[in-house]
């Protein structure tokens, strides 16, 4: 039986969510993902012509995936 998932708490003061990331994998191979706890009240930033711009934490997971070293350099 695989190990029961444990949930930390999450601080409403700080209007934490959390965001569940669907890892890549072959379409047949088992599902995995990771979660982790991220504040909305400090959404994450990207740089664009080195001036930093607040984004969705959607739009910075996608941005990060993109940028992996096999899409080095990707025009979208």
């Amino acid at each position: 039986m695989p190990p029961q998932c444990t949930y930390k708490p999450l601080n409403a003061a700080n209007a934490e969510i959390r965001l569940l990331t669907i890892l890549p994998g072959k379409l047949l191979a088992p599902v995995q993902c990771t979660l982790r706890i991220v504040s909305l009240n400090d959404p994450p930033n990207i740089l664009v012509d080195a001036q930093r711009h607040d984004v969705t934490v959607s739009l910075e997971g996608v941005l990060r995936r993109l940028r992996r070293r096999r899409f080095a350099t990707r025009s979208l």
